[in-house]
């Protein structure tokens, strides 16, 4: 029985940015702002809104009419969490159960992971404007850029997962298959 590919340092560089972009996508993700106005803000699990010093906290499922974007934005950031989470799960087996498949799986899971947070980021900064007061509007929080770097390493890490997986099939040959 086969023990699978060797390990090339391309391999564990995938599992370092993995870890990177889902340690990344988590901190933005559970953050407890993303757009602040005084001591009103609104995150992807909860938001607070306050008149004076009387705050209302709310959590994230409720909608008020005209904002069912933010609904879209904050379920298009938790696929992103789920895929770098399922991401994370394949980078490990890869590393430890040392098998192809675990390349093209991790190519795709990034990817969509990748496009999730984009999404979920370009619908929250098209819209936020509209979650500020007529007199004076809030400003972004620093999740959002956090969100926007942990999608460009989703991307990285696909990209570096091919170029893996395309340095093991070079190594391949016939007698590899009949092992396993």
């Amino acid at each position: 029985m086969a023990t699978g590919f060797k390990l090339i340092p391309l391999d564990i560089a995938v599992l370092v940015l993995t870890i990177l972009g889902c340690l990344l996508q988590c901190l933005a993700f559970f953050y407890e702002s993303w757009w602040r106005e005084g001591k009103s803000y609104v995150g992807m699990l909860m938001e607070s809104r306050c008149d004076g010093d009387i705050c209302v906290p709310k959590n994230a499922l409720k909608m008020e009419g005209g904002q069912e974007w933010l609904f879209v934005s904050r379920l298009f950031e938790a696929f992103g969490v789920t895929f770098g989470l399922v991401g994370l799960l394949f980078a490990i087996l890869l590393v430890s159960l040392k098998k192809k498949i675990f390349h093209t799986l991790l190519i795709y899971v990034h990817g969509a992971a990748a496009l999730f947070i984009f999404l979920g980021d370009f619908i929250f900064l098209g819209c936020h404007k509209s979650l500020g007061s007529e007199q004076k509007k809030g400003s972004l929080d620093f999740p959002v850029g956090i969100c926007i770097v942990a999608g460009i390493v989703y991307v990285a890490t696909a990209v570096v997962t091919g170029i893996a997986l395309v340095k093991h099939l070079l190594t391949w040959d016939d007698l590899d298959e009949d092992e396993e």
